[in-house]
């Protein structure tokens, strides 16, 4: 198969949805499909290069920026905010869609979360699976509807299979070989928590800061590294009166590296639809703490602590525990990459999405 991923976000921004499409390309490919990728880009700018799989770059103005700095602030922020925010995903859609209308190359594309864009694709009978990292906006249901399938996983395909309750749920994997522990890196003089992602409203920072702020009063030998880029960046370091460090973001070896070097991952997100640095964090041994919303639960068992997020209390107990603990650290690490061995992997996704996409394109022989 000639397979085209459509991804938004993946030259400026990389997340859930980025990593999906990249890793399960990957994967096809190693099955002996041809794959490309379209990615967004800023105009003047390509943020994140994509080395592993073929691009191409459509270049359109990024307004999305403007959604995270203001959103939720009043009701004239979120107008605001919610007409930057479709905005800068029709623009893209049209441009995308413009470019590929003499395209001859592709068999069946694979769009993240672009359902308006698959629907405008399949008037001209090119097949298409939209994939959902997060849970589909409603309005966007009757252009779901018109596309081949539609798929998601975890708290995310719930609310998709409302909408079409043909949708298939396909979940993520990790790369177990690329994602492994390595006790060496750790600094036997420091406990370091590290958490992963986009500086974002989303991800609930200011909660970690605080409660981190408040934990260093009573020990001094802790570390927190903030792995990641984002809109919220001044405004989490004006926040800071203890051991934090901004990485910035990593990606490759140098994320394996943060990974590595923690002893405690903490995601303290307000919603995960699945979260895919979780994963990460299990397959490199490390006992999760996460906010006990969207699909974390499913995956924090016996391997880490569950709180609610925003709640201070919760989390300063669940970083005390561990902190004064290594032995606990070690056990639920353990739990953590077992875990991530048994249930996930990226040859497993990729099959299913392979099995998905010759079941649509079977009765066009192709």
């Amino acid at each position: 198969m000639n397979i085209t991923v459509i991804n938004r976000l993946m030259g400026i921004r990389f997340g859930g949805g980025e990593n999906f499409d990249l890793c399960t390309a990957k994967e096809l490919e190693k099955q002996g499909h041809k794959v490309r990728v379209i990615a967004g880009r800023r105009l003047k700018k390509i943020d994140v290069p994509i080395q592993e799989i073929a691009t191409y770059y459509i270049s359109s103005p990024y307004l999305r920026w403007i959604d995270y700095k203001l959103q939720d602030k009043n009701i004239v922020s979120k107008i605001i905010s919610k007409s930057a925010f479709l905005s800068d995903l029709l623009m893209f859609q049209v441009a995308v869609y413009y470019h590929l209308l003499n395209d001859e190359w592709t068999d069946i594309y694979q769009i993240c979360g672009l359902a308006r864009l698959g629907s405008w694709l399949e008037k001209k009978g090119r097949p298409c699976v939209i994939y959902f990292p997060g849970p589909p906006r409603k309005i966007l249901a009757k252009h779901i509807n018109k596309c081949s399938a539609s798929s998601s996983s975890g708290n995310a395909f719930n609310e998709l299979s409302m909408i079409d309750p043909n949708a298939i749920n396909i979940p993520p994997g990790v790369d177990i070989e690329n994602f492994f522990p390595d006790t060496r890196k750790r600094n036997t003089g420091k406990v370091t928590i590290t958490f992963v992602g986009r500086l974002i409203e989303i991800k609930n920072l200011p909660f970690l800061i605080r409660c981190f702020n408040k934990l260093f009063k009573d020990y001094s030998d802790i570390q927190l590294r903030i792995v990641g880029e984002g809109d919220l960046y001044q405004r989490l370091k004006q926040m800071v009166q203890s051991d934090i460090i901004f990485t910035g973001f990593k990606k490759g070896t140098e994320l394996l590296d943060e990974y590595q070097r923690s002893d405690i991952f903490v995601i303290p997100s307000r919603y995960e639809s699945y979260s895919m640095v979780t994963l990460e964090a299990m397959a490199c041994a490390l006992p999760i703490i996460a906010s006990n919303v969207g699909y974390l639960p499913n995956l924090v068992k016996d391997n880490g602590v569950l709180v609610e997020s925003g709640n201070d209390a919760e989390l300063i107990n669940a970083l005390s525990v561990l902190i004064k603990n290594k032995i606990k650290r070690i056990e639920m690490g353990s739990k953590s990459r077992q875990y991530a061995i048994n249930h996930y992997s990226w040859l497993n996704s990729a099959r299913q999405i392979e099995n998905l996409y010759l079941k649509i394109l079977k009765p066009n022989n192709k």
